[in-house]
């Protein structure tokens, strides 16, 4: 039984791992995001990703990132930065407690990290057009 982070788009990875396919060296295929997690199911490793690993998602309006157990959630339609919520999933699985205004710090170094994934990832708000 493992409890450590994981996301759908690690499942790609793995399945091309266990074929024993490679991506093209001409750079003609990006690789898929995520990581395999074929060593955690053998048993040689603990984790698929450590604790600096971050996922994005922007969609309809709603947004997050996670980074180890911190996450930031907007749900409320339009997006706006403002709305992004705090929390400590180690603590708050659940995403109780909202600690964006107790951990104002923590806030604004994980909408920075937002700000620096959306670009990365080509995230388009409406603001942008």
């Amino acid at each position: 039984f493992n409890t450590s982070y994981l996301t759908l788009m690690d499942l790609a990875p793995t399945l091309l791992e266990l074929a024993g396919a490679t991506y093209p060296q001409d750079s003609s295929v990006a690789p898929l995001p995520g990581a395999s997690m074929l060593a955690v199911l053998r048993g040689h490793a603990s984790e698929v990703h450590g604790s600096d690993y971050v996922t994005t998602l922007s969609h309809r309006g709603s947004a997050f990132l996670r980074q180890g157990d911190w996450k930031i959630v907007a749900n409320e339609a339009p997006f706006d930065e403002r709305k992004f919520e705090l929390f400590d999933l180690a603590t708050d699985p659940g995403e109780i407690t909202n600690l964006a205004e107790t951990q104002p710090e923590r806030l604004k170094e994980m909408i920075a990290l937002w700000r620096l994934q959306r670009e990365a990832l080509g995230i388009v708000l409406p603001e942008d057009l």
